[in-house]
């Protein structure tokens, strides 16, 4: 996946990651994997020369990866590869398609974004704003 080379990559070389890059590539992906948000916040503890306790509790585990419940941000920050592709050019680049929603060049995005709904339909579905995404997950065939 080109975006989180790029960021990663980045990060290596920098130790620095723009505010977007953190919340909409690697925290997105953190969220809807399913990785767990205190691994994740080690993680940008170690990686970023600017990680700091106020910055991470707030940007990592209440935005970026609604660990809070919902306490900071009214709704999930998760999004499929469309947003990244309108968000950013590094879809370009990539050997993923992000319109494609199945296939061997389906983007990942794609498949752990309607996942990650699903698996949390039952907590999402108080969220108001998450109505209309809810009622595209329910026009999906086969999700699981």
């Amino acid at each position: 996946m080109n975006c989180l080379h790029q960021v990663i990559d980045q990060i290596k070389r920098t130790g620095y990651a723009h505010h977007i890059q953190r919340l909409m590539i690697l925290s997105n992906f953190s969220l809807i994997a399913g990785f767990t948000p205190q691994q994740v916040e080690n993680w940008f503890h170690a990686v970023f020369i600017d990680a700091y306790d106020w910055v991470m509790q707030t940007n990592v585990i209440g935005m970026g990866l609604f660990a809070d419940g919902g306490l900071l941000a009214s709704k999930p920050y998760a999004s499929s590869a469309n947003y990244v592709n309108r968000m950013s050019d590094y879809c370009q680049n990539c050997r993923y398609h992000p319109k494609n929603r199945t296939g061997e060049d389906a983007c990942p995005f794609n498949f752990f974004y309607w996942d990650f709904l699903h698996r949390h339909r039952a907590k999402l579905q108080s969220q108001g704003r998450m109505s209309f995404i809810l009622k595209n997950l329910d026009k999906m065939s086969d999700v699981s």
